[in-house]
Parts: C-alpha cells; sequence; structure tokens
C-alpha cells in the first residue's frame, strides 16, 4: 500500500514538472517604443528665466540657522503648502547633517531643479538619465514592472516609466528617509512617502517641458506641482562633475558652519 501511495506521489510530481517545463515565464510586456520617443535621446541644458520657466532660487522665507535668507533652492518654496512638522525640522536640523557633505548623490525633485545638464540614454529595457550635477545616474524600468514591495527602499528611489502617446511619463517611489530629499539649499526632507511623478512632453523640435507632481504627506499637506524648460544641446560637451572628498567638503562645513549641537569637551 505505501510503494502504491509512494508512486502515485512521484508520478504526480513528475507530471507538475513536465507542466512547468512546457510553460515559459511570463515577462511584463514592452511597450511599443514612439518614433517621437527618440526625441527625448540627448543632452538637456536648462532654459534661462522667464517664458513660464521658474528660475532657480525661490526659496519663499525660508532662513538658515543663523538666520540668514536661504538662497537657490531648487523648487518653488512659496508654492508648496508644508506640514508643521516641517518647520519643526527646519529648527531642528543643522548644517552637519546634510548627506551632500558627506558626498552623497542628490535625489528627484532636487536634481530635476538643478541648472547643469542632464544626458538621457536608452537601453533595452529601461532609460539611463546621467545628470552632471554629482555624476548621479538614474535607471526608469520600461519593461512593465511594477515597484519592489514597500520594505525594499533604496535612497534614489525605483522608477518605472511608460509611454502615454508621444509623452514619457515617470514614477518613483521607495525612497529612503533623505534631509535633503525635497531641496538642497533650504535642506527639506522627505520620507519613505515620497512619490515624484515626471511628465516629458516635447514643445518643439528641440525643446521639452517636464511637469513634476511631489508628494509626500508626512511634510505636505498637499502634493506640489511645478514644471521646467529644457532645450537639447548639440554643441556643449557633458562635463563630469568633480570628484568628491567627504573629509575635504566635511571640513569646509565644520569651519563655515559651527555645530548646532556642540558635545561638551569636544
Amino acid at each position: 500500500m505505501k510503494r502504491t501511495v509512494f508512486a502515485v506521489l512521484l508520478a504526480t510530481l513528475a507530471a507538475g514538472v513536465t507542466v512547468l517545463a512546457q510553460q515559459p515565464p511570463e515577462f511584463p510586456k514592452r511597450q511599443q517604443i514612439p518614433e517621437a520617443a527618440r526625441q527625448f535621446i540627448g543632452t538637456w541644458m536648462r532654459f534661462p528665466p522667464g517664458a513660464g520657466n521658474p528660475e532657480r532660487g525661490n526659496c519663499g522665507n525660508l532662513k538658515d540657522q543663523h538666520g540668514m535668507p536661504r538662497r537657490n533652492c531648487s523648487l518653488p518654496v512659496d508654492t508648496l503648502k508644508f506640514h508643521p512638522r516641517l518647520f519643526a525640522w527646519i529648527q531642528y536640523f543643522d548644517e552637519l547633517q546634510a548627506p551632500v557633505y558627506e558626498c552623497a548623490a542628490h535625489t528627484v525633485p532636487t536634481l530635476l531643479g538643478d541648472v547643469r545638464p542632464f544626458r538621457i540614454t536608452a537601453e533595452m529595457d529601461s532609460l539611463l538619465v546621467n545628470y552632471e550635477m554629482g555624476n548621479t545616474m538614474r535607471r526608469i524600468w520600461m519593461d512593465g514592472r511594477g515597484h519592489p514591495p514597500p520594505y525594499q527602499l533604496s535612497y534614489q528611489g525605483h522608477a518605472i516609466g511608460k509611454w502615454v502617446g508621444n509623452e514619457l511619463w515617470v514614477e518613483t517611489t521607495n525612497f529612503t528617509f533623505d534631509p535633503d530629499g525635497m531641496d538642497d539649499h533650504a535642506h527639506l526632507p522627505t520620507s519613505v512617502r515620497k512619490r515624484v511623478l515626471e511628465r516629458y512632453r516635447m514643445t518643439g523640435d528641440d525643446e521639452m517641458t517636464i511637469e513634476i507632481t511631489l508628494e509626500d504627506p508626512m511634510f505636505l499637506l498637499e502634493p506640489g506641482k511645478w514644471q521646467h524648460r529644457w532645450r537639447k544641446n548639440t554643441t556643449r560637451q557633458f562635463d563630469g562633475f568633480a570628484e568628491c572628498d567627504p573629509d575635504v567638503t566635511r571640513r569646509e562645513i565644520e569651519l563655515t558652519t559651527p555645530e548646532k549641537y556642540p558635545v561638551k569637551g569636544n
């Protein structure tokens, strides 16, 4: 009796293995890339301020730990509606906590508000975006995959894109907490609930608009939305950013901005 049961079990397992072997694994279907998408490939320079292009520098009424006005912010601060806990963070924060002084790369949306150029290239399953600022590289998956589970976080987040007509839509989630995740000059943080939506749209042969929507219920009362205009550049060489030395940058900030919370005896 036991031999009969065992034989039946083996036969069932073998049949299951055979069925699995006959069924190829399913992969997400890759979208048909529109011909217009080729226009996004290349190096892009920021439009000068004016004509609907916001100037980098709008820090609203924010001040630093010395009471001086913040300058050169990467997003229109005065249009955002902050949660009270963000102002509590500003009161607590000091410059030495900024990841940039440890040579950490910037994240979106700060990267999207920088004045330095960026370059878009294409691979079979993704788009690569290389920002001159800090030599930062982002990969935008275009193969139909979704985001990983919420417990899988990364500093740059996880970006997926899709073609909607001739527009490129990108959604980035799964960020870690970032003290400079919203802006690197006013040092505005973002939480693991940050979600950044980007909508790339060609507005001319060599002109593009990026519409940005930022969500983070931990620090924003409602999503913020703004846009930047970019122009394709075929003459300017894409320069590498100078290598960062954390010992140098840390020493510079220690000399120029004393600690807000010094340890006694040091």
